[in-house]
């Protein structure tokens, strides 16, 4: 939880830059190896900063942000496979 803090704290230290650029600045603490327990504990997290934000929006919000990540982890370990399947013997470069 420190990092998000002094994140905020840089921007916080003479004038509060968020509330000037109209931001809204919250930090669930969400335990993300838990994906069942991820929408609750971020709609708790951000209810407040956000009036009218349903828990069902979270939890597909949630849902899409897991189905999200578990395609572009494929990709790139079949992307890697392919680049190291395709690289034997000599020297290769590659961008990820």
């Amino acid at each position: 939880m420190a990092a998000p803090e002094n994140i905020k704290a840089g921007f916080i230290k003479e004038q509060d830059a968020f509330a000037e650029a109209g931001i809204k600045y919250v930090t669930p603490f969400v335990s993300l190896d838990e994906p069942l327990l991820v929408p609750k504990q971020l709609f708790e997290g951000m209810r407040d900063g956000f009036p009218g934000l349903t828990y069902a929006e979270t939890a597909r919000a949630a849902d899409a942000g897991f189905a999200r990540f578990a395609t572009s982890a494929t990709a790139s370990v079949r992307n890697r496979a392919t680049c190291s399947s395709g690289a034997r013997g000599r020297t290769a470069r590659v961008s990820w």
